[in-house]
């Protein structure tokens, strides 16, 4: 996979290609020192969302978490979808940025642990910098499931890169009826490391230039020899305009029979929705009718891919992840991929197997990976309906 970084509208990575400390503070100054209230009172009004794929208020987050030495805030570079690498740009080319973030938002809960949550392969180059910074490494071994937030708690409590049960918060801020506070250790903060990023340009500008000014990260696979391509471009970008950023030509985009976007908890994009922004806004407004961005996953399918057999290989692998903690994901969710092959291949009654399958184990796992999984199965099967679906593939573009 060749991996591409865009530069050309640039805030978070406005220090350039692999900016080290001296270019990080040519660019951004020093380290922003901002009153507590201040800042969260910046954070509230930016309307900054979680980068990590749910999207939750980052406000929420951060003024719902308990203060004190014992709170631990994780900075999440796990990046767990294999389609995904905008985290790995982040502590490549701007990691000086992101250990801003996640010690302001450790200084915003009062905690004396900040932990850095990432892949060996990310966790080489910043290794050194973060613990000069007073940061404690932990490594995220590279699954699918290991991005989830309170996997990564899980790992910093336990050594084990599973999520916690679904009834287990990891702070107040969240929901559920069990709490992983102890005596030894205090509430656990899970911030994905844009979300950090973003967290240290507010301390800076605040939330009016964020508003203005701001961006997100996306990672556009070209389908070609080129690989992917992590672009930052301004809130509001729709999938067409993020395409044709990428390179994609008009014809190219409406010859896509859809565009996989935000990854595998994410949504089918095709028609008219490839105008629609993708990400909520700052401020806010019109983010109900934003589609959600997930993790910034943007993947097109080629001219000749069936949508259904494409979305069933997904479902294998997503299967194949499962956490082996529960029925559903061990059984339910092989059982769902099969049912699913089966109604790509027209199979009578595979389609309604599929959705019955997907009740199932909705809300019924250990943890939430069945839910998601059911979910983009079932989306999957009502955006290509047999009607929406192409009976033959259509001319076949050059890929090159």
């Amino acid at each position: 996979m060749t991996l591409r970084l865009d530069l050309s509208t640039p805030q978070v990575f406005a220090a350039g290609y692999h900016a080290d400390l001296a270019a990080h503070r040519a660019t951004f100054g020093d380290f922003p020192q901002v009153p507590a209230d201040t800042l969260l009172a910046q954070v509230q009004a930016s309307c900054l969302d979680g980068r990590g794929g749910a999207g939750f208020s980052t406000y929420t987050k951060l003024a719902g978490t308990e203060t004190g030495r014992k709170t631990t805030v994780i900075a999440n570079a796990a990046e767990g979808e294999y389609l995904s690498f905008k985290d790995r740009m982040l502590l490549e080319h701007a990691p000086h940025l992101v250990l801003d973030g996640l010690l302001l938002a450790s200084a915003l809960v009062g905690s004396s642990r900040p932990v850095l949550y990432a892949r060996q392969e990310s966790m080489a180059g910043v290794a050194a910098l973060a613990r000069a910074r007073g940061v404690e490494l932990i490594q995220a071994p590279g699954t699918y499931i290991s991005g989830e937030a309170s996997a990564a708690a899980r790992t910093y409590l336990q050594g084990i890169s599973k999520p916690m049960d679904r009834t287990t918060r990891l702070n107040r801020a969240e929901p559920g009826t069990k709490n992983v506070f102890r005596a030894e250790r205090g509430p656990i903060l899970v911030h994905n490391v844009e979300t950090l990023a973003q967290l240290a340009l507010i301390a800076r500008y605040g939330s009016d230039w964020f508003a203005r000014k701001g961006t997100r990260l996306f990672t556009v696979h070209t389908r070609t020899g080129a690989g992917a391509l992590v672009l930052e471009l301004p809130h509001g970008s729709s999938t067409r305009e993020i395409l044709l950023k990428a390179g994609f030509t008009g014809f190219e985009i409406a010859a896509a029979p859809a565009v996989l976007t935000g990854g595998f908890s994410g949504t089918w994009v095709k028609g008219e929705t490839l105008n629609t922004p993708l990400g909520a806004l700052p401020g806010g407004e019109g983010s109900e009718q934003a589609i959600a961005a997930g993790t910034g996953i943007i993947y097109p399918l080629l001219q000749k891919e069936d949508p259904l057999t494409v979305a069933a290989s997904f479902l294998n692998y997503l299967a194949a992840e499962n956490a082996g903690q529960c029925g559903p994901c061990v059984n339910g969710l092989p059982a769902l991929a099969d049912a699913f092959t089966a109604a790509t291949l027209g199979i009578p009654g595979a389609a309604a197997e599929v959705a019955r399958l997907g009740r199932g184990v909705s809300g019924r796992g250990m943890c939430k990976h069945p839910d998601a999984t059911a979910r983009f199965a079932l989306h999957t099967l009502e955006t290509f309906t047999p009607a929406n679906r192409p009976s033959r593939p259509p001319r076949v573009l050059q890929n090159s």
